[in-house]
Formats: C-alpha cells, sequence, structure tokens
C-alpha cells in the first residue's frame, strides 16, 4: 500500500492542467497539504524527496503537440 500511494504523489506533480482554474501556487500548496496528510504512510525518504520535486519549479510540457 505504501508504495500506491508513494506512487500516487509521485504522479500528482505531473498531472498539473496548465489550463485549468487554479494557479500554480495554489495547486502546488494543495499537493503540500496532501502531502503531509499521507505523511504517515511514507518513509523519511519518500516523504523528503516528494517535498523537494513538488518545490521545483514546473515547466509546461507540449501537451502532447
Amino acid at each position: 500500500m505504501a508504495d500506491f500511494i508513494f506512487y500516487q504523489l509521485l504522479k500528482t506533480a505531473n498531472a498539473y492542467d496548465w489550463f485549468d482554474e487554479y494557479e500554480l501556487e495554489d495547486y502546488r500548496q494543495i499537493m503540500l497539504r496532501q502531502l503531509e496528510s499521507h505523511q504517515p504512510y511514507l518513509t523519511d525518504e519518500r516523504y523528503e524527496l516528494l517535498k523537494a520535486i513538488y518545490q521545483r519549479e514546473f515547466f509546461e510540457s507540449n501537451m502532447g503537440d
């Protein structure tokens, strides 16, 4: 179960929709709050890794163009 939670949280970092109603920083705060709520299910190493990923600068992909 811990692996599944980690993987789902990791996918969250790549799930931002550039056309969504949320501003990027609002989305980042949502991700960080979600990470905090799932911290009991993660190792310290995985928690810190996800936190670092969520705090990185996001780049808009080509969206399949």
